[in-house]
């Protein structure tokens, strides 16, 4: 593949090879979930404005998008019941009480 010449202002960023991997997207690791996202969005439109709609290139990048999104569907799923974070924070609380039958 030849180098990027393309006007597309994030495609001098990153290699073909690295291009589309969510671990090497560019983000630090202390990003948020929603930064990560953000950033992955745009590298995948760099990738498809430069390799093409349906080119494999373009189509790892949406895929590190579509993996990303479902992290947080499960980190969404995951989250407490407010009756759960309510017994955490009030371990004394008769509602936060176990009992043995």
């Amino acid at each position: 593949m030849s180098n990027f010449t393309h006007s597309t202002p994030n495609a001098s960023r990153f290699s073909p090879r690295e291009a589309a991997r969510p671990w090497n997207a560019p983000y630090s690791s202390t990003a948020s979930l929603a930064e990560r996202i953000q950033a992955a969005r745009e590298q995948a439109r760099a990738m498809t404005d430069h390799y093409g709609l349906y080119s494999s290139e373009a189509a790892i990048a949406w895929e590190a998008v579509e993996e990303l999104l479902a992290q947080a569907a499960h980190q969404r799923l995951r989250a407490a019941s407010p009756l759960e974070a309510y017994c955490q924070e009030f371990p004394d609380a008769p509602e936060a009480r176990m009992y043995d039958v």
